[in-house]
């Protein structure tokens, strides 16, 4: 199909989709210029004769006849001419070398499997000797004869199986009585609630060594919360608290101690209790946020 062809459809194709999308009698909303436009293009169209293009809209190509196509060339056969008596013959060239013949393994030489040969042992050199030219390469250093014992470290690697993990505020009591208890509770639900997790642990169970450990040796203990009566009832502990004034943040270990008063005093003066909850909100606020 020419392009000429195409056209013609291009244009047929709009106007059948021109009726299809509005029938006839269908009002279109223009601009004036545009209707003035259209309806003098249709008055002259209509008053003047139409003439047919003399040449297509869209020129066409120039068919290219092809070239015709001669006929090959028989090809020549070369002329034998016989040799006569007085002609010399051509020589022959020499014929090429034969190449030797390969002998042949037989299949016992190839099925014979290969040999192993002993590798040497490398000589490893004398510990003794070994030493002395570590002395002289680094004198400064001295070197164990015996192997250091892992015991405790193995024991604290195994504490986490013999002990219930340590919240991070502590609050240490020894034979407290039920009211006293009682309060202590309700101060650790209360930081629980408010900041981080607290307990209340009895004293008794941090006199074995392996549970001493598991408190110092404790990331996640950072304030513990305690009477001095209390401390002096552990030498241990006693050894590690530094003196301090009650309500006053000091260190036991590496962990923030506060000393809290006989439980006695916050149940007869309820204004010790907001000064032991300020000191304890002020604490965690500067950890917490600090």
């Amino acid at each position: 199909m020419n392009k000429h062809a195409e056209f013609q459809e291009l244009v047929a194709l709009a106007q059948l989709y021109l009726k299809q999308e509005y029938p006839k009698k269908t009002w279109v909303q223009a601009a004036p210029d545009t209707v003035v436009y259209f309806r003098q293009y249709a008055t002259r169209a209509r008053s003047e004769p139409r003439q047919l293009p003399t040449q297509p809209l869209i020129p066409q190509r120039s068919v290219v006849e092809p070239k015709p196509i001669s006929a090959p060339r028989p090809l020549e056969q070369p002329v034998v001419k016989e040799a006569t008596a007085t002609e010399e013959p051509v020589p022959k060239k020499p014929a090429s070398p034969i190449a030797p013949a390969v002998e042949k393994k037989s299949e016992d030489t190839i099925k014979q499997p290969f040999k192993r040969e002993p590798v040497e042992k490398i000589q490893k050199p004398a510990i003794e000797e070994l030493k002395k030219d570590l002395q002289q390469q680094f004198p400064h250093i001295r070197f164990k004869e015996e192997i250091p014992s892992d015991a405790e470290a193995v024991k604290l690697t195994t504490l986490y199986k013999t002990q219930t993990p340590l919240p991070a505020v502590l609050v240490l009591v020894n034979n407290e009585s039920a009211e006293g208890t009682d309060l202590l509770q309700k101060l650790a639900a209360a930081i629980t609630e408010r900041y981080v997790p607290a307990e209340l642990r009895e004293l008794h169970t941090f006199k074995s060594e392996a549970a001493w450990q598991s408190l110092t040796t404790s990331t996640a203990v950072k304030l513990v919360l305690t009477t001095q009566k209390t401390i002096n009832s552990l030498p241990q502990l006693q050894k590690q608290a530094q003196p301090s004034v009650v309500h006053t943040p000091g260190m036991l270990l590496d962990k923030t101690l506060i000393l809290i008063a006989d439980t006695t005093h916050y149940l007869r003066d309820p204004q010790l209790k907001k000064q032991l909850w300020k000191s304890i909100c002020d604490q965690l606020s500067r950890s917490v946020h600090g």
